[in-house]
């Protein structure tokens, strides 16, 4: 019954895709890419697909490494795999970053994994990739105001960076007063204490930490530079 449960899932999870791309498709106005992929050499092309593949790598590693530190029997065939077909739901829907969510839980349960363990995993790479990302803009935005002669800094850019800022900060603490105070039904206490015990293993390694947000922001920077490759 499981098993045939699990192929009528990957059935709506196939047809869903295809139907997504087929939508895509659709509202793309293909001239203007076909325009735009003739303007490259086939080299370019390359260099563009090895580098969005290298981009994916390092994120599986990145789960991979955080996994071994949750205790989590997953092999990195499966993780690039759940990132992959992540990927492509992230592509053809408007969440962006957050579109293939629900598929690596769903996928992760697949793999034997509870939802709060699942959870745990998801929200800390998130939390790495985020604080990576924080540190990247702040980074670039350090760099511009002290080096560049011509960078003019605006209100609105100023409103933006505070607003990011104010957000990831309130998101994080958020959460933490929620798992810490929150007084709910006996199932939602269950979840939240298996969540908090799975991510308490992640700081017992501060030289790990470390690593993750290093790898957090070798990711981000890697967008960097296929945007620049691509504008070039």
């Amino acid at each position: 019954m499981a098993l045939q449960s699990l192929k009528r899932k990957k059935t709506w999870f196939t047809l869903l895709g295809l139907g997504l791309l087929i939508i895509l498709f659709i509202t793309t106005d293909t001239d203007v890419v076909v325009q735009m992929f003739r303007s490259l050499r086939p080299m370019q092309v390359i260099v563009l697909v090895s580098l969005q593949l290298l981009t994916i790598v390092l994120i599986s590693l990145q789960w991979l490494m955080i996994s071994k530190q949750l205790n989590m029997n997953l092999a990195f065939t499966r993780i690039l795999e759940m990132n992959m077909v992540g990927t492509f739901f992230e592509s053809v829907t408007p969440a962006v970053k957050t579109g293939g969510e629900a598929y690596k839980l769903y996928f992760l349960k697949t793999k034997g994994q509870s939802v709060p363990r699942g959870s745990a995993l998801l929200s800390a790479q998130k939390l790495f990739s985020m604080t990576g990302f924080l540190l990247v803009v702040v980074s670039v935005f350090g760099y511009f105001l002290l080096f560049d002669a011509d960078f003019v800094f605006t209100r609105d850019m100023l409103m933006l960076y505070a607003a990011f800022i104010v957000i990831f900060i309130g998101i994080v603490g958020g959460l933490t007063l929620f798992f810490r105070q929150v007084k709910g039904p006996k199932r939602l206490l269950v979840f939240i204490k298996e969540f908090n015990q799975t991510l308490s293993a992640l700081r017992t390694n501060k030289l790990k930490l470390i690593l993750h947000l290093c790898f957090g922001v070798l990711i981000w920077a890697l967008y960097a530079l296929k945007t620049y490759y691509l504008v070039q």
